[in-house]
């Protein structure tokens, strides 16, 4: 099969991770600050979700060889446990031969300490990764769950303090050992990073305890249980049993949005019964965090996860800045285009949550792809920026580095892990789809990256959080570039583009809104335990904050409160979130460096990729010419990143007619964002033309700002309904017909008529009726929601009322009858009127068909009540 555009129409969609299941990139495990080793054996990008395969695999091969590549007859062969034992002894001698003598043999123990991270990291990471394709086989993960309870119990032991010794030693000594040795300077990023946590580290007695008792007890094994229970979820959907994979695949599949809706409303019911589990752990976490925080001295609750990721604390927090400014304001208007598209070819009446990843399919229909034209696919794209990549991408095909079908029993998602001195090798589920492919150049990048370092040494190659995503999601987009520049059809590039900026901006601004969240949380926290329903009531104020009130882009938050719940980046990994939007923004800014200048930018960023963790995030980027200290480093990044790619999509929707643009240039941009707002906005817009523009001179004016938003809402409420359904049938018609003839005529037409009628109801609304010898006036409704009462308050307090349609006419011209003696006991007027208003019922608008009812009953009432006594309601 040909490489089709369709390919990249969900390009940008590289994982669906079970921290939001929106297309961000998958989980990297935290390089810890103390016991680091105890994560190095599998470093790797993955979703933790057991879940089983929701797609039937259209491959049965390759399948990796893990035998061959690590030297191991099985996970249960008896030579995994001898090399266990070896390494718990080699840990207990490696105590025993340097502790308290780092000042004199540095370079002695961090070699011996090397070796026992190889010999470790090639048994750990090999059980793993068998493990993970044979998630039901519980032998197997018995397995692996006693290696790793071996190994933590080895490390915490006998390997925590040298981390803390390091740490503690003086600068001086440690300047001195480097003098006298040339290979010890070759490990000083190591030495640098793991020192920089000393001003935090605790006793070596109470670092030990922590480090033993984390494999039995604490947060740990409330989290696991969290990500278990998470994990075996199921959602009644049409009477079948589902997991959460396939709601949120159908949440980004479906042509129906009454059926996104359907999805969205089954999974927040049923993370509802969840919803308790989920606030125990967070609430745990929470805890721990902030304990933790304060009995190392660290300044914010992010300092923490700052310190390991080698950033200052004010970086980040600009980074926050930006995309909770620019950021927001980029995708608020995506979103605005995005409804406007999905208007226009689905039919969409109104725009909600469930919509939010819905696939843009104006193009050909998706196709399928076997896994030998995926390959071709990714190494085309890889070659041409970069051969060197390709190769090293071929390299992984050839040598069975990659597990590629997606099966029952199989770890979920997909993800690269490093596997020093055996690896890389990558997990996929591939089923064919656009998804899979992007999420092999994805995954391909990381492992090319990692071949690329592992000549730093396994201390020292694995690149900083800051770099990890470098190579990953610039593969993506040099492959997604190849296959737009292919692309002929206008309606498949924007399709693509719109689905690669749907993947930035759930990447950049919905990481960052989750920093937010669990910002919130962790504050709330430290004045006690959150339940559930504040943990909802926190999720909505980021959503507000991020995306707007209801109305201002989406149109309903409905069946939302609950999704925090399944969010397990905020159990697992507090505050690590934001590592998202910083690698792809960094992204963004480096693939505009190679746009300006193409030449030498190749070997420039392989240097950075082979640097691994031996270079800091300023000194890596420096030869491209960015500057992160720069103000605006940011904004000019959320520019350059989504910037282009927003007026890409919007050149193309214009042209197409998909975009509100063409229609703003016709009829001006006022009309087209009344007829298509609520009415109560068209109201509110409408009331503040007429204060500004016609010098309204009111007394009170707040209340007729108030009553003047509700009536014009009325007024237009029925030409708002007929424009959306008549436009919708023009649009739908237009897309049918593969023509913009037909649906840029109904739509000029619709306007026109539009502006006519608003023309009329414009002066109907300015229709004043003067009742005799009153000087002030306010604005009044005789509609339910305000109540009878204000009629009869403003006539019997002197004040003139501004009354509409024929009806209220009528009214006035009665009360006109009566002359004099309103004027003289007009407390009658407010009588008359409530008893003749209640001749409309329990309506909430006035009917035609009661108008004369209402005028007979009136005039009747007036008469008779004048000639009562009363009292004045001022």
């Amino acid at each position: 099969m040909p490489a089709n555009s369709t390919l990249a129409r969900t390009f940008a969609r590289v994982v669906t991770n079970v921290a939001q299941r929106s297309p961000v990139r998958a989980q990297r495990p935290l390089r810890l600050r103390v016991a680091r080793t105890a994560q190095r054996h599998r470093l790797v990008t993955m979703t933790s979700t057991s879940s089983p395969i929701a797609e039937k695999s259209v491959a049965s091969e390759p399948r990796w060889d893990l035998e061959k590549h690590f030297g191991y007859a099985s996970a249960s062969d008896t030579k995994i446990d001898d090399e266990m034992t070896s390494i718990e002894r080699a840990c207990e001698d490696f105590k025993k031969t340097f502790e308290g003598k780092l000042d004199a043999e540095l370079l002695e123990a961090i070699e011996a300490y090397e070796g026992i991270e190889l010999t470790l990291t090639r048994a750990l990471s090999y059980v793993s990764l068998s493990a993970d394709t044979r998630l039901s086989d519980d032998n197997m993960q018995k397995r692996k769950a006693s290696l790793m309870q071996r190994y933590g119990q080895a490390s915490g032991n006998f390997l925590t303090w040298f981390n803390l010794e390091l740490a503690a030693l003086d600068e001086a000594v440690v300047a001195a050992q480097y003098e006298k040795s040339d290979k010890l300077r070759t490990y000083k990023p190591f030495v640098d990073e793991v020192r920089r946590s000393a001003p935090y580290n605790l006793s070596k007695e109470v670092e030990r305890a922590l480090s033993v008792r984390s494999s039995f007890a604490g947060k740990g094994k409330v989290v696991e249980f969290y990500g278990n229970e998470l994990s075996r979820l199921k959602f009644d959907m049409d009477g079948k049993q589902v997991n959460m994979e396939v709601l949120l695949a159908k949440m980004t599949s479906s042509r129906d949005a009454a059926e996104r809706a359907k999805c969205m409303k089954t999974l927040n019911d049923g993370l509802k019964d969840f919803e308790r589990t989920a606030a125990l752990s967070l609430n745990m976490v929470a805890g721990s965090w902030h304990i933790e925080m304060k009995e190392r001295g660290f300044k914010t609750l992010r300092s923490q996860r700052n310190l390991s990721n080698n950033l200052p604390d004010d970086v980040v927090d600009s980074l926050l800045q930006a995309v909770g400014t620019t950021g927001v304001d980029y995708c608020k208007k995506y979103y605005a285009l995005k409804k406007q598209i999905l208007k226009h070819t689905q039919g969409l009446d109104k725009f909600t949550w469930s919509d939010r990843n819905a696939s843009i399919d104006i193009g050909k229909g998706e196709d399928k792809y076997t896994w030998e034209q995926a390959v071709d696919l990714v190494r085309d794209g890889y070659n041409k920026f970069s051969p060197t990549m390709a190769k090293l991408f071929m390299d992984m095909v050839e040598e069975k580095r990659i597990d590629v079908p997606a099966q029952d029993g199989k770890r979920g998602g997909a993800y690269c892990s490093s596997s020093f001195g055996s690896g890389p090798f990558q997990l996929l589920n591939f089923t064919g789809t656009q998804r899979d492919v992007a999420t092999l150049a994805h995954e391909s990048g990381h492992g090319a990256h990692f071949i690329l370092c592992y000549e730093q040494g396994i201390l020292q190659f694995h690149p900083p959080l800051t770099l990890a995503e470098t190579a990953s999601i610039f593969g993506e987009m040099i492959v997604f570039r190849d296959l737009l520049e292919k692309t002929p059809s206008d309606e498949d590039r924007l399709a693509m583009i719109m689905s690669k900026v749907d993947d930035i901006i759930n990447s950049v601004v919905r990481q960052c809104s989750f920093d937010q969240f669990e910002e919130k949380v962790h504050n709330a926290r430290a004045n006690g335990t959150l339940t559930p329903e504040e943990l909802a009531t926190a999720w909505r104020e980021v959503m507000v904050n991020y995306y707007g009130e209801e109305g201002e882009v989406f149109d309903s938050y409905e069946n939302t409160s609950q999704l925090y719940a399944y969010v397990s980046h905020f159990h697992n990994v507090p505050f690590y979130v934001y590592a998202y939007a910083f690698g792809d923004l960094l992204v963004g800014s480096l693939y505009g460096a190679y746009m300006k200048q193409p030449e030498g930018f190749e070997e420039k960023l392989l240097d950075l990729l082979r640097a691994g963790g031996t270079k800091d995030f300023v000194d890596a980027v420096s030869p491209f010419g960015l500057d992160p200290a720069s103000p605006t480093f940011w904004s000019d990044a959320l520019h350059a990143h989504l910037g282009g790619l927003m007026e890409e999509a919007e050149e193309l929707s214009k042209k197409l007619g998909y975009s509100s643009q063409f229609f703003n240039a016709l009829f001006g941009e006022v009309l087209v964002v009344r007829l298509f707002l609520h009415a109560s906005r068209l109201g509110e817009l409408l009331q503040g033309a007429l204060l500004q523009r016609l010098s309204f001179g009111v007394v009170g004016r707040d209340s007729v700002v108030t009553k003047l938003r509700v009536q014009a809402g009325i007024l237009f409420e029925r030409l708002e309904h007929l424009a959306r359904r008549n436009l919708r049938l023009g649009f739908f018609l237009c897309g049918f017909s593969r023509s913009l003839v037909l649906g840029r005529s109904l739509g000029a037409l619709l306007l026109l008529l539009g502006l006519a009628l608003s023309s009329y109801l414009l002066l109907q609304l300015l229709c004043v009726i003067q009742l005799p010898k009153r000087t002030s006036f306010s604005v009044v409704d005789l509609d339910a929601e305000f109540g009878k009462r204000d009629i009869a308050h403003s006539v019997a307090c002197g004040e003139n009322v501004l009354l509409r349609g024929p009806i209220l006419r009528e009214l006035a011209n009665i009360v006109a009858e009566f002359g004099d003696q309103i004027e003289e006991r007009r407390e009658h007027l407010f009588a008359a009127l409530g008893r003749a208003l209640g001749g409309f019922g329990e309506s909430d608008r006035f009917h035609v068909q009661t108008h004369a009812q209402a005028a007979q009953n009136f005039r009747h009432v007036l008469g008779h009540t004048l000639n009562e006594e009363g009292t004045s309601v001022c």
